[in-house]
């Protein structure tokens, strides 16, 4: 599998014992990214840390979402008068 470290950074085409490994010695979440790809590209990322921060990202973007209402005109009463 290809692994791509904590900063990003490519570390090559690791074993996958390899990688459970680096995981656990740095205390973080061996996550795959592209299992269609081939190899399979895995990240080395604190996964927690990651939803944490997207569901944020999605808290602030909903706040900031501008709310459209449009109004029905009742033509056939604007008609008879």
């Amino acid at each position: 599998m290809r692994l791509v470290g904590v900063e990003n950074e490519p570390l090559g085409i690791v074993k996958l014992a390899d990688a459970f490994r680096m995981s656990e010695q740095q205390d973080v979440d061996l996550v795959e990214i592209a299992p269609q790809a081939v190899p399979p590209v895995c990240r080395l990322m604190d996964y927690g840390k990651f939803k944490y921060s997207e569901a944020k990202k999605q808290h602030e973007a909903k706040l900031k979402q501008k709310i459209v209402q449009s109004r029905k005109s009742n033509s056939a009463r604007a008609l008879t008068t």
